[in-house]
């Protein structure tokens, strides 16, 4: 086995003049799914650091205005005091909640697949070609196939870690990081060191204010945190043969990913497997490197063995031929 692993994210394709920001997939949706674009900026929020839902749309993901969501639907309520209520009526709540869930995670992931489709390798490509050992191991983060398109690297050697977008029959893993039992509401609880009389009006109020119908409908949407997850630990047991077989690695390149806490679980692996390697890893912007090296720290990656560098720097600069994407 070659001992040279490169880890391939988006920022390979954006250097490559592919169009593939999470900024470019929000005016996608904009354009091409105006239902579901107002549903995500409406619904999925962000912290008051990011100026931008779509900066870290991954990581935002985790962050559903739950109650909000909610709130908007109650008018699917059932009157049950009404001439009118049908014994149907007391499941539209739950029907229309469901409908924004698949929403916001079946349909969002399919969008997703059309967006990076679309998305061209262009002619200009070519120059910005970056000098690769092509008989390396590829641990490719991207859903594309510049790498095969643009450097005819054997798809032997490409693990594609959350699956491509021109294979059909598997599911885009697209999602935040957070375990969901962490997001989930928790069960209203009893207040601590109550009375007895306490207890009983607590139970009591609990009673009078519980609603049948709003309960599934809340217990639907409780499953967004769980399908809108990506299970990073669950992933690599299922690809415990190719991080099994990098103990022999020597050197790790990362080329174009942000080492976001989303997927920091995978580069925990790595560093497991191969502890003593070299790491080369791109940055963009000087805050890069900051974030880049707390990053290593918390691994406990030794600096001496982590070396810096910009995509750019490494282009071949070869402006002859044609791009062939046979």
């Amino acid at each position: 086995m070659n001992k040279h692993l490169y880890v391939i994210g988006n920022g390979f394709d954006i250097h490559h003049h592919l169009d593939t920001k999470y900024s470019s997939f929000g005016k996608y949706l904009s354009e091409e799914n105006e239902e579901l674009y107002d549903l995500v900026t409406q619904y999925i929020g962000f912290p008051d650091t990011d100026d931008d839902l779509w900066y870290r749309f991954e990581e935002n993901l985790a962050n559903l205005e739950y109650e909000s969501l909610l709130s908007s639907k109650t008018n699917y309520l059932p009157d049950y005091g009404s001439d009118n209520f049908r014994e149907g009526d007391r499941y539209a709540f739950e029907h229309e909640i469901q409908h924004q869930h698949d929403k916001l995670t079946t349909e969002l992931r399919e969008e997703f697949r059309n967006f990076i489709l679309a998305a061209e390798i262009p002619d200009n490509a070519v120059e910005k070609r970056i000098d690769l050992n092509k008989e390396a191991t590829f641990l490719n983060f991207n859903y594309t196939d510049t790498l095969q398109k643009l450097y005819h690297i054997d798809e032997r050697n490409i693990t594609f870690i959350h699956n491509r977008a021109s294979d059909n029959t598997v599911e885009l893993i697209l999602g935040h990081g957070i375990i969901p039992g962490d997001l989930a509401r928790k069960e209203p609880q009893p207040p601590e060191n109550a009375t007895e009389e306490q207890l009983y009006q607590w139970k009591e109020e609990m009673e009078n204010n519980y609603d049948h119908s709003f309960d599934l409908g809340e217990k639907t949407l409780q499953q967004y945190y769980f399908n809108s997850f990506k299970d990073s630990a669950k992933n690599i047991e299922a690809h415990k043969a190719f991080f099994d077989s990098l103990t022999s690695i020597e050197e790790i390149t990362v080329m174009g990913h942000s080492i976001s806490q989303v997927d920091i679980k995978y580069f925990e692996v790595l560093h497991q497997k191969a502890p003593t390697c070299k790491w080369s890893v791109s940055y963009f912007t000087d805050g890069d490197k900051e974030r880049i090296n707390d990053t290593f720290q918390q691994l406990g990656v030794d600096f001496s063995r982590i070396n810096l560098f910009k995509i750019a720097d490494k282009c071949l600069n070869n402006t002859q031929g044609k791009l062939s994407l046979d």
